[in-house]
């Protein structure tokens, strides 16, 4: 459908998006800092889905919404994991892991 395919698309130009300011702000912050910091937004939009489970909120556009605003902070998370892999690797082997 064509809200489906609006999601896709909006949730790989805010994972760009996402990249590009952790890339500009957040390179010198603390990975475990980033991963908390993503994991209490997720969570918070996470819970904005019982909006829509129960019945208080249903609307298209707001699934959407909730889905492609949880994805900057999932970028957030994946960025920081890869951060720790990176700082946890022998020297030499930062790109292999």
């Amino acid at each position: 459908t064509a809200q489906n395919q609006t999601m896709v698309l909006l949730e790989k130009l805010i994972f760009f998006i996402g990249l590009n300011i952790v890339r500009k702000y957040a390179l010198d912050v603390s990975w475990r800092k980033l991963i908390l910091f993503g994991s209490l937004v997720v969570t918070f939009f996470n819970v904005l889905y019982f909006l829509i489970v129960f019945d208080i909120f249903r609307h298209a556009w707001f699934y959407i919404f909730t889905d492609v605003s949880a994805q900057f902070m999932y970028t957030l998370n994946f960025l920081a994991s890869v951060f720790c892999m990176v700082e946890v690797a022998e020297p030499g082997y930062e790109a292999i892991t």
